[in-house]
């Protein structure tokens, strides 16, 4: 379903570190994940999402997304972990 979602869980049982970088991760996967499955909700099941939503989610994904998930979710959990 989410594999960084299930590795940052992973994570935090694994080492046994709750603090509030780890927490922040925690935070961000859910929420990322959680308007992830209404917007499919809405967009697939309901069919009452805003036009302009629509017309974002046609867009293509600047390689710019990427970078910025792959830079801040290893700093944080650096310093999570430290």
């Amino acid at each position: 379903m989410h594999p960084a979602f299930y590795f940052t869980l992973f994570t935090i049982l694994y080492t046994n570190i709750l603090n509030g970088w780890m927490i922040a991760i925690l935070m961000f996967k859910t929420v990322d994940l959680f308007f992830k499955i209404n917007i499919m909700k809405a967009l697939f099941e309901d069919d009452n999402l805003n036009n302009d939503i629509r017309a974002v989610l046609k867009e293509p994904l600047s390689p710019i997304i990427f970078l910025t998930g792959l830079g801040l979710y290893p700093f944080l959990m650096f310093y999570g972990i430290n």
